[in-house]
């Protein structure tokens, strides 16, 4: 797609904050070549594209006659405090840095995926709560309410559920000297602690395919922000001195109302008489709504009555969508594409706070908290700590090798995400389709046994040996390699099963998830998600038992989910029956 935006009626800064003089007085090669590199950065060398759309991006921005009467969005200022400090400093600066690269890219990504996923009816008897309140809202919102469902089961069904894990708040370990007394003063993602939801960017999420809760919530209210639907993060307020919010889920903004869809569960919550979707006023007035998804005493959802006394809405806005630089990029974008690469935080608060049940609007700290983790996580010192725990944790290896080897270079299996999330999936003459650089990706099992052994398989996958490599190094290099093609045949065989899916067909996603991904591994990473999806995909089927069966065998964080799952299912059997 193109990369061009038109301004949402809810989400674009008025044009007089941008400051900057008329379009027309400033040229728009560089920001044309911007973006047809943004629109194909999967054909190029990551720091090449990068660089390559910095450069003409700022040499745009310096062609422009900016203006002094820009001042930030006033709900930065709802930032914690020792954020606020860094962070509104750097909203007015016009030049572009290598993390608004990535953000285009992740609005890129986005926009994509929502373009295709938002045509696409949710397979399934459970997939159709939106079409309840036809008539208690316009049929635009109801539209809106459609889409919403269909992003949230895309990012549900593509994002695996990972254990979201308690925010670190206990102090580092004890230590003397004032340096050691200034670093335990820092929050833990600066230190390079992992916390809930900020381990990784959006675009991270999606191209890894797993995430928290956290980590999911966002990949939706990103896809959904795309087609111009606001979706906010509520919470409670904090216990903790500083506070700190406890997020709970993510709600759909439509009229005065928040819809309420978890991200936890992967279920949108169900409204009265289990029908439509829940809202928060009406969760609010009736908290039976959230008793009702207790299951027994072993499954309780996490959401009491007592929690429910002060909602926080969060608006995830990080310091790309509110800064100087995006805005001007989106009011030049022309075209019939949509890309959304704003938040006007005022505009968004103001409705919000006319919603029941909102007490107080701020901004999700959450996406400035990847930024710093993630640059803690980046110094030699860390990663030269991070080596030595992969060599002592062979359960640590996985993770590493994905994060800084499978992913971090341009290969068939990354070529192939990009064109999955184009909804590229077969071939078109001599280009190559999703589902054929996923197939090409999975290296046969009698190469993978003889990676480390035959000099034939090595020269065939391009690991042959220097003529100064000492054995010893060569072997290590050998053995890394094997792990690196046996996590790239886990990922591309998982994700040939959820391509078959959304390419609609079910019975090949059966054959990847079943006996490509959960009986050729069975303590694959892909577990959890194949067997959600080989459940998902029996109920496209039709097949309703089968199912039920797989969310029952479920040990992964998705098992309280699946679980609920099979008992709407139940009662969808139940009334075919009656019928």
């Amino acid at each position: 797609m193109t990369l061009a935006g038109c301004p949402s009626n809810t989400q674009q800064h008025s044009k007089k904050q941008t400051g900057f003089a008329a379009t027309e007085q400033s040229s728009s090669k560089h920001l044309n070549a911007a973006i047809d590199f943004a629109n194909r950065m999967d054909e190029f060398e990551e720091e090449q594209a990068n660089v390559q759309v910095a450069y003409h991006l700022n040499r745009w921005v310096d062609e422009m006659k900016l203006t002094d009467d820009w001042s930030p969005d006033p709900l930065s200022q709802s930032l914690p405090r020792e954020m606020r400090k860094r962070v509104v400093a750097e909203l007015g600066r016009p030049q572009f840095y290598l993390n608004d690269i990535k953000s285009l890219m992740q609005s890129v990504w986005c926009a994509n995926i929502a373009k295709w996923v938002a045509r696409a009816p949710v397979l399934g008897p459970l997939g159709h709560r939106s079409q309840a309140h036809a008539e208690t809202l316009e049929d635009f919102e109801v539209d809106q309410l459609i889409v919403a469902e269909r992003l949230f089961d895309w990012t549900i069904r593509n994002i695996q559920l990972e254990t979201t894990i308690p925010y670190p708040f206990d102090p580092i370990e004890l230590t003397t000297g004032a340096a050691a007394n200034q670093k335990r003063l820092l929050p833990p993602p600066m230190r390079g602690i992992a916390g809930p939801g900020y381990q990784t960017h959006p675009w991270q999420t999606l191209l890894y395919g797993r995430g928290d809760s956290l980590a999911r919530a966002r990949v939706f209210m990103q896809l959904a922000r795309q087609q111009e639907i606001d979706v906010v993060m509520l919470a409670f307020p904090g216990l903790t001195t500083p506070p700190r919010a406890r997020p709970w889920l993510p709600a759909v903004l439509i009229r005065d109302q928040l819809y309420l869809f978890d991200t936890e569960i992967g279920l949108a919550l169900p409204g009265p008489n289990d029908e439509g979707i829940a809202t928060l006023q009406q969760v609010q007035a009736d908290t039976s709504l959230l008793a009702k998804l207790n299951i027994g005493t072993d499954f309780r959802y996490r959401v009491v009555e007592e929690d429910l006394m002060e909602v926080l809405a969060l608006v995830d806005a990080s310091e790309q969508d509110l800064s100087r630089r995006m805005q001007l990029v989106h009011q030049n974008l022309t075209g019939d594409g949509r890309l959304v690469l704003t938040v006007d935080g005022t505009e968004l608060s103001d409705r919000l706070k006319k919603c029941p049940g909102v007490g107080d609007v701020q901004i999700w700290p959450i996406s400035y908290e990847t930024t710093w983790y993630q640059t803690a996580t980046a110094t030699p010192a860390y990663l030269e700590k991070l080596q030595a725990e992969v060599r002592e944790d062979p359960d640590s290896q996985r993770d590493y090798l994905d994060k800084y080897v499978v992913f971090a270079a341009r290969n068939g299996l990354v070529r192939a995400r990009h064109l999955h999330f184009r909804n590229k999936f077969g071939n078109v003459g001599d280009e190559k389709g999703a589902k054929m650089l996923y197939l090409e990706s999975r290296i046969p099992n009698a190469q993978l046994d003889q990676i480390e052994t035959s000099d034939r398989v090595q020269e065939q996958l391009g690991l042959t040996r220097q003529d100064d490599e000492r054995q010893v190094y060569f072997q290590g290099r050998m053995a890394m390699a094997k792990m690196v093609v046996t996590n790239t045949k886990h990922h591309a065989s998982y994700w040939l099963g959820l391509a078959q899916y959304d390419d609609g067909r079910p019975e090949a996603a059966v054959e990847w998830f079943a006996r490509r991904t959960l009986e050729a591994f069975p303590d694959g990473p892909w577990t959890g998600g194949a067997r959600y999806n080989l459940g998902r995909t029996y109920e496209a089927l039709g097949d309703i038992e089968k199912a039920r069966e797989q969310y029952f065998q479920d040990e992964s964080p998705q098992k309280y989910g699946n679980l609920l799952r099979a008992r709407y299912l139940a009662r969808t059997l139940v009334a075919n029956e009656s019928d």
